[in-house]
């Protein structure tokens, strides 16, 4: 990557339609791609990466604390129905971030593959919550999805191809081909299990996307050519198909004000038709695309966990 290349690109594919916050979005895509390019300019400079590192990240939980209020006083403006778990995601996410800046000042220390790491996470991060969170807040994306509709699978199906071809120019021409998914092997996984309680009863979504779907999907944001950038692409795009997935698993699980997120986690591929057996799911899909495989599946009910 040369001169004024940017790395981290901006597509009008993400604009909400909503001119402060889409300009917003724009500045945090900016600073994610400063950040990166800076490091890998001076980044054999160990006290340069701990004050880039101290300055940015400083100027990232600044604007992002802002941003998050703008959207959640227009989420209330709207009267929006997932106000509370829009909240917690950048909740969490600004505490990711206050985390990795206290860690670095505790150790007065920042390597290179942590910078990745950290504008990698970020940048999944961002992207998968545009598309689907913050998406939804104007009737769009995934996130849109009601839970309690007989045609859910097919909806459920369609609102993704929708949002891939949308959002990241990726024709995946996703289908369901199983739908009693038991965890046979279709390759290297990045598997998550997200468990939520409502009530006295917990409900578990299980999900894993293949490498190879989110490689592919990370050559259309950045590029063909990313070998160069192979750390901060595959942090970013681990983050976002973990995100994604527990994004999908909310609409599994349905929004009741009951309901909270107890743990998420990322398990062993090899652990899933353990796990799947464990969880006797209601649901367990496994779909096929032109970018590869994926699964989700849930003990949730759809007449107890649909409150839309």
């Amino acid at each position: 990557m040369k001169g004024d290349d940017k790395m981290i690109k901006w597509s009008k594919n993400y604009l909400m339609g909503i001119d402060k916050l889409d300009e917003e979005h724009k500045e945090l895509f900016r600073i994610s791609d400063q950040i990166y390019n800076k490091v890998m300019e001076r980044g054999d400079d160990a006290k340069y990466r701990l004050f880039l590192m101290n300055e940015t990240l400083e100027y990232m939980l600044r604007y992002f604390k802002r941003h998050a209020k703008s959207e959640e006083i227009y989420m209330r403006e709207i009267g929006y129905a997932g106000y509370e778990f829009h909240k917690m995601l950048h909740d969490e996410f600004y505490n990711m971030l206050l985390k990795k800046k206290a860690d670095i000042v505790k150790r007065n220390e920042c390597s290179k593959k942590e910078i990745a790491e950290l504008v990698g996470d970020g940048i999944g991060w961002l992207l998968e919550h545009i598309i689907t969170e913050d998406m939804a807040i104007v009737g769009k994306g995934i996130s849109a999805i009601s839970s309690y509709n007989s045609d859910f699978e097919e909806q459920l199906k369609n609102v993704i191809n929708t949002n891939l071809i949308s959002f990241l120019n990726v024709a995946a021409n996703v289908k369901i081909i199983n739908r009693n998914y038991q965890g046979e092997d279709f390759g290297k996984v990045i598997c998550q299990k997200m468990v939520y309680n409502l009530g006295s009863r917990q409900i578990v979504v299980i999900s894993g996307i293949e490498k190879t779907f989110l490689i592919r999907v990370a050559e259309m944001i950045y590029g063909i050519d990313i070998e160069d950038e192979m750390d901060l692409v595959l942090y970013s795009m681990q983050t976002f198909g973990a995100n994604f997935w527990r994004s999908i698993g909310q609409y599994f699980v349905g929004n009741h004000d009951l309901l909270s997120l107890s743990s998420n986690s990322f398990i062993i591929a090899r652990s899933i038709p353990e796990e799947l057996d464990m969880l006797k799911p209601e649901k367990s899909l496994l779909f096929d695309s032109d970018m590869g495989k994926f699964f989700i599946a849930s003990n949730g009910k759809m007449s107890e966990i649909a409150y839309f």
